[in-house]
C-alpha cells in the first residue's frame, strides 16, 4: 500500500480536539492511536519546540508512515509500536512520569478500512484477517471457522449488539460445513442471506464490528489504556476520547464517572464501600459531535462522539 492512501485520511474534530487537549504548548502529549497521523500532526503543529509527542499504534504501517513525516517538526517525537493498554509501561520505559494530555481516537483509519487485505470491510473482498497488529495470532478466519455456535452467537450479541445474533451464528456454522469460510465477501453473503433486506447493511456493520472488537480485545484495551492515562496525567492535564460506537462510549462514560467520584456500589447497599475517589472533572456532560459541515466533507465522522475529562488531583490506581 502506498503512502498516499495514508495521507488521504481525514482526522475527526481536529479543532475541537486541539482546543480541549492542549493546555500547555511546551508540555508532553500522547496520541495513543496514531493511525494516519492527522491528530498527531495537528498536535505537533501547535506545540512549541520544547513540546513533546509520544505516538503509539498497534499497526506497524502507521508507525512507518508517520516516521517519514518527522522532519517537518522541530518538536521531539517518540513513536512506539505497541498497545496503548501498556501505556504506563511505555511511559516508564521513556523515563516519563507525567504527561499533559492523552488522546484516544478509537476509529479505524481510512487506510485500514480501504485496504482489502486487512479484512475490515464487508464491501471489499479480502482475507478474513481484522488484526490491528499482524503479529497477533488469532484472525477473523480462525474465529469464524473454529468457534462453536454458542460462542459465536455470544460475541456477535455482546460486541456487535446485533439483534439477529442467533440466526447469524447458526448460518455461519451451517455454511462452513461445506468448506472453510475464507473471505470477507463470502462471510458478508452468508450474513446477508438470512437478514431482512432493509436491515442488511446495519447487520453487516454490527457483525464485522463484533469480530474486530473481539479479535483485538478492544474494550479491555480501552479500559486498561484509560486507567493508565488517568494515572499518568498531571493535575490539570486532560484525556480526550473520540468514540464511534456505543460499546466503547459506554466504557468511557463509566470510567469517567468512577474517576469523577460517583459511587459504583449497588444501589441497595446502605453505605458506600467502593472507596471511589474524585480524580477527574468531566468537561462535557454531553458528548461533542461533528458539525454538519464536517460530516458532509467526511461522512465517516458521522458517528463520532468526543468526551473530555481533566485531572484535578494526583490520585489514581498507581
Amino acid at each position: 500500500m502506498e503512502s498516499h492512501s495514508i495521507l488521504a485520511h481525514m482526522p475527526v474534530m481536529v479543532k475541537e480536539t486541539m482546543g480541549y487537549l492542549l493546555t500547555d504548548l511546551s508540555g508532553i502529549y500522547v496520541d495513543c492511536t496514531l493511525g494516519a497521523g492527522g491528530h498527531a500532526a495537528a498536535i505537533l503543529q501547535s506545540l512549541n519546540p520544547e513540546g513533546e509527542l509520544i505516538g503509539i499504534d498497534r499497526d506497524q504501517l502507521a508507525i512507518a508512515n508517520f516516521q517519514r513525516q518527522l522532519k517537518r517538526w522541530p518538536s521531539r517525537v517518540i513513536l512506539l509500536h505497541s498497545r496503548y493498554a501498556l501505556l504506563g509501561e511505555l511511559l516508564q520505559s521513556q523515563d516519563i512520569g507525567q504527561v499533559d494530555g492523552v488522546l484516544f481516537d478509537l476509529g479505524l483509519a481510512s487506510f485500514q478500512i480501504d485496504e482489502p487485505e486487512r479484512g475490515f470491510s464487508y464491501l471489499r473482498d479480502g482475507p478474513l484477517d481484522m488484526r490491528l497488529d499482524s503479529n497477533q495470532k488469532i484472525t477473523a478466519e480462525f474465529v469464524i471457522n473454529d468457534y462453536d455456535e454458542r460462542t459465536l452467537a455470544a460475541l456477535i450479541r455482546d460486541y456487535g449488539e446485533e439483534r439477529h445474533w442467533r440466526r447469524v451464528a447458526r448460518a455461519i456454522v451451517r455454511a462452513r460445513k461445506d468448506g472453510p469460510i475464507e473471505s470477507t465477501l463470502q462471510l458478508a453473503d452468508i450474513i446477508a442471506g438470512i437478514i431482512p433486506k432493509p436491515q442488511v447493511i446495519k447487520s453487516l456493520s454490527r457483525c464485522f464490528q463484533a469480530l474486530r472488537v473481539h479479535i483485538n480485545q478492544e474494550l479491555d484495551e480501552l479500559r486498561a489504556g484509560l486507567d493508565a492515562a488517568v494515572n499518568y496525567l498531571k493535575p490539570g492535564g486532560r484525556v480526550v476520547v473520540i468514540c464511534y460506537q456505543s460499546l466503547e462510549d459506554k466504557v468511557v462514560k463509566e470510567l469517567f464517572a468512577r474517576y469523577s467520584g460517583i459511587c459504583q456500589c449497588p444501589k441497595d447497599l446502605p453505605q458506600c464501600t467502593c472507596g471511589v475517589q474524585k480524580v477527574l472533572r468531566v468537561l462535557n456532560r454531553r458528548a461533542i459531535q461533528p458539525t454538519a459541515k464536517e460530516i458532509e466533507a467526511n461522512p465517516r465522522a458521522r458517528s463520532a462522539r468526543l468526551r473530555v475529562a481533566q485531572k484535578i488531583s494526583s490520585g489514581g490506581t498507581r
